[in-house]
């Protein structure tokens, strides 16, 4: 009886074995099947067109235009405005290629982008070429590929203000 049990449960997780497989032994990273499944492998009825979060400008350079976030500290009660503009070096060669992936995963360079500035310390803020190399790495890394050789920063504005005390209601 025993025996039989143990024979389905390796009947039922065969196919689990069989995929892991297939894919590690796949040529394309993970991450990138991964990141095109979320971003719209799914349609129900007319495709809806991608609007890429970035410009082609010539000779591999993408305009990721002003890029601007709050951030609010509930610790110090601080909050951060970051505001910038934001040019990237692409390893394409050609506006149809940099199309193509910036209508699949280009989100995913300006989300990068956020986390690192948010998860960033106030000096770390201010150094636009620290910024810049950590939003390449972190991109290069996630997407298992160079997709990104330069990212440059310019026109940055850091403000940071108090908010009002909240008053505070006392009990009966």
């Amino acid at each position: 009886m025993r025996w039989l049990q143990a024979l389905l449960v390796l009947f039922a997780l065969m196919p689990c074995f069989l995929i892991g497989s297939l894919v590690s032994l796949s040529q394309e990273s993970h991450w990138t099947r991964w990141l095109d499944r979320l971003n719209g492998s799914l349609s129900i009825g007319t495709p809806a067109k991608s609007h890429s979060p970035a410009v082609w400008k010539g000779n591999g350079i993408a305009d990721f235009g002003t890029i601007k976030l709050m951030d609010y500290d509930p610790v110090t009660r601080i909050s951060t405005a970051v505001q910038f503009r934001m040019d990237a070096v692409t390893a394409f060669p050609d506006q149809q290629q940099f199309d193509a992936f910036m209508s699949r995963l280009g989100h995913t360079i300006q989300d990068e982008l956020l986390v690192t500035v948010r998860s960033s310390g106030a000096a770390e803020r201010q150094d636009v070429d620290y910024l810049g190399k950590r939003v390449v790495t972190r991109v290069n890394r996630l997407l298992g590929r160079e997709v990104l050789r330069e990212v440059r920063i310019t026109d940055l504005s850091i403000l940071q203000f108090a908010n009002a005390t909240e008053k505070q209601t006392g009990g009966p």
